[in-house]
């Protein structure tokens, strides 16, 4: 049994890269015929739980965050894995794009991590055609990708201009009352994310990098919480099922509260004690297994 510990229990948003599948006909027969109308949301949700939602999401790190992680546990760019850009304007329903809008998020922010700015600009453009399908316009203003390419050559120019339209978008939706575009987006990105971990994770023996995966654990008790305040809207309602495998078996993962202590070391105040999640290897088998098979269901058409 391997332990993995996070001194603070943050939600952190997985934005990376994703891959190919074979796509089921029983998969595509559930996605077919799926648009919502998604200004029946707007005006379902009540303010409390808009707070609790909002306040949910702006506690979650950047996702050029957690692909620092990644690359600093050992990660590496894998073209192969990366989603197709072409297939941007295949997406027609509301949830694929919601999706699609995830996925395309991830493999920009993992390019732009990477330093593989040509392929960043390819996901940045994808990510533009189908958030204007849902409306979103605000973070792809005029004049982003101008931008964008004047800077390719300029990791950190890029990194800032990836977090922008991060914030932008999750802004654009909060302030509309769209949390629930905003959560299926977010699920999506964590989802590419987990599925970039276990497939580098399976590589090589990597303990960081499976400590990286089994941290996900507290991301799933977040995206829970969310999808059960919104579990009687009809967009969640159709949605979050794709989701429910992969939180539950993360769920399952037992977790371990340490007390916090306080002491004075050089005369500062350091804060200790940790949440462990207890995992094992068939664990993280289980669960790269589950998120491969949720991977292939969001993003057929």
């Amino acid at each position: 049994m391997r332990t993995t510990a996070l001194l603070l229990p943050l939600a952190l948003l997985l934005i990376t890269a994703s891959c190919g599948g074979e796509k089921s006909d029983e998969v595509k027969e559930s996605k077919k015929g799926m648009d919502i109308d998604t200004s029946q949301i707007k005006d379902g949700v009540g303010a409390e739980m808009y707070d609790r939602a909002r306040a949910m999401f702006y506690s979650m790190p950047t996702p050029l965050e957690l692909q620092s992680m990644i690359e600093a546990s050992g990660g590496h760019f894998r073209e192969d894995l990366l989603a197709d850009p072409q297939k941007s304007a295949d997406y027609q329903t509301t949830e694929q794009q919601a999706f699609a809008l995830g996925v395309y998020g991830a493999d920009m922010s993992y390019s732009t991590v990477f330093d593989q700015q040509q392929d960043a600009l390819l996901y940045m453009a994808a990510a533009q055609r189908v958030a204007k399908k849902l409306g979103i316009k605000d973070p792809f203003g005029p004049g982003l990708m101008e931008r964008a390419s004047n800077n390719q050559t300029d990791k950190d120019s890029m990194l800032l201009i990836v977090s922008e339209i991060y914030w932008e978008l999750n802004s654009q939706l909060q302030e509309e009352n769209r949390n629930q575009i905003g959560l299926i987006v977010l699920a999506a990105s964590w989802v590419e994310g987990v599925y970039l971990g276990t497939q580098i994770m399976h590589e090589q023996e990597n303990s960081a990098m499976e400590q990286v995966i089994a941290d996900q654990r507290f991301i799933a008790s977040q995206l829970d919480a969310l999808f059960k305040d919104y579990a009687s809207d009809p967009f969640i309602a159709t949605t979050e099922p794709y989701f429910r495998q992969i939180v539950d078996r993360y769920l399952a993962l037992p977790v371990e509260e340490n007390p916090t202590t306080l002491t004075k070391q050089n005369g500062k105040t350091v804060i200790s004690g940790a949440t462990t999640v207890q995992f094992t290897k068939e664990d993280l088998a289980d669960i790269s297994r589950i998120v491969q098979e949720t991977r292939v269901k969001i993003i057929a058409l």
